[in-house]
């Protein structure tokens, strides 16, 4: 478990501004995925990705926000959490990380299209990028297929950078004032506690470029909103889980929980795991066909771990803002809970966040894709 965490907390209230879709579909180039605009969410848009002659199993994308249409979040009652969490807006369960989310009551969102990755990036798949395979649980039949752990957040941006180029798509990711060359970069060439921390810090003036049609890392509220389900008009969006309700609904002992029988069919969790990563897509997916959105790796987000700020004005497409000034190490939010942690974890309102340079057998990566 990581120490002295920063908290933050929220809940949320969706209306989702549809517009007409057309059926059609887009052939990529030589390496790459084929694409197919569907009429509505939770459809698989992108098929699993091939390059070099070779087709990667569990790569697959769904569509999170559609073509054509925007998301707009506004929260005027975040008190669902309640059902599976005591405590209160001041009055946190002494010694646990906040449950409450990324969507604070008042506050405004707004979400452009945008698509997920079905599953964690596998090990296979990240491996045939990056030349090689750090992750501590790579053994065993299933190892091609388990999630890729023991990356730092440096490690996920210069994947999704090199995927991206593999696939004959535009890079999302340069770092400012910084020549890099994407496709050479080697392992030992991207940050990690090594490094002096005056070039880590130029490795953190990080330039998206929001015209791409590459691989990129989710930003926290686009993680939260998929993971709930995309709607909050319906009972899942208030789930403990990413597709499912703790059970029993008994906020009093839900920090003690060692088990939870739900959570079993849908998520690798300390109580059921043997605290070792599992095969991706195993367990059952929440409504928008995502797997492991609740344990197996916890996923890097793009955020910097940073407190929110309540306004009038809609907040287009939040990423966490700057760099914190105000702290000496500055950590990037990662979502979602792993194969070690307890159940409360694994919540799809829990905050959390680690240093970007350190890697660590529990964080891992999810991709998202800008829907342009």
């Amino acid at each position: 478990m990581k120490d002295n965490k920063k908290y933050r907390h929220f809940i949320a209230l969706l209306t989702v501004l549809t517009a007409p879709l057309i059926f059609g579909v887009l052939t990529s180039c030589k390496n790459g995925m084929t694409e197919q605009i569907p009429s509505n969410t939770g459809r698989v848009i992108f098929s699993d990705i091939s390059f070099d002659g070779k087709t990667f199993a569990k790569t697959s994308f769904t569509e999170i926000v559609a073509k054509g249409t925007k998301a707009e979040i506004f929260i005027d009652d975040d008190s669902s959490w309640s059902t599976y969490c005591t405590g209160g807006e001041d009055n946190y369960i002494s010694g646990l990380y906040l449950l409450r989310g990324v969507f604070l009551k008042g506050r405004k969102v707004k979400l452009s299209p945008f698509a997920l990755s079905q599953y964690e990036v596998t090990q296979e798949l990240y491996e045939a990028v990056m030349g090689h395979n750090p992750s501590n649980f790579n053994t065993g039949s299933d190892q091609k297929l388990r999630p890729v752990e023991t990356v730092n957040w440096y490690d996920a941006i210069v994947f999704c950078n090199k995927l991206s180029l593999k696939l004959g798509l535009k890079p999302y990711y340069r770092i400012e004032n910084e020549n890099i060359d994407w496709e050479k970069i080697q392992y030992d060439g991207i940050p990690d506690e090594k490094t002096a921390k005056e070039e880590r810090a130029e490795w953190d003036k990080v330039i998206c470029a929001k015209d791409s049609n590459g691989f990129r890392l989710p930003t926290e509220a686009e993680w939260e909103f998929a993971a709930r389900g995309g709607n909050v008009k319906i009972d899942a969006w208030k789930y403990a889980f990413a597709g499912t309700q703790c059970t029993p609904l008994d906020p009093s002992d839900f920090h003690t929980r060692k088990t939870d029988i739900n959570l079993d069919q849908y998520g690798w969790y300390r109580g059921n795991s043997g605290q070792k990563t599992h095969a991706v897509g195993i367990k059952k997916p929440n409504r928008l066909r995502l797997y492991d959105m609740s344990g197996n790796v916890s996923e890097w987000c793009y955020d910097w771990a940073a407190a929110l700020n309540i306004t009038e004005t809609i907040e287009e497409d939040p990423h966490g803002g700057p760099r914190p000034t105000t702290v000496e190490e500055p950590a990037r939010v990662d979502r979602g809970g792993a194969c070690r942690n307890e159940a409360y974890d694994c919540t799809v309102s829990r905050n959390d966040w680690y240093y970007p340079y350190r890697r660590a057998n529990y964080l891992g990566i999810r991709l998202a894709r800008s829907l342009n």
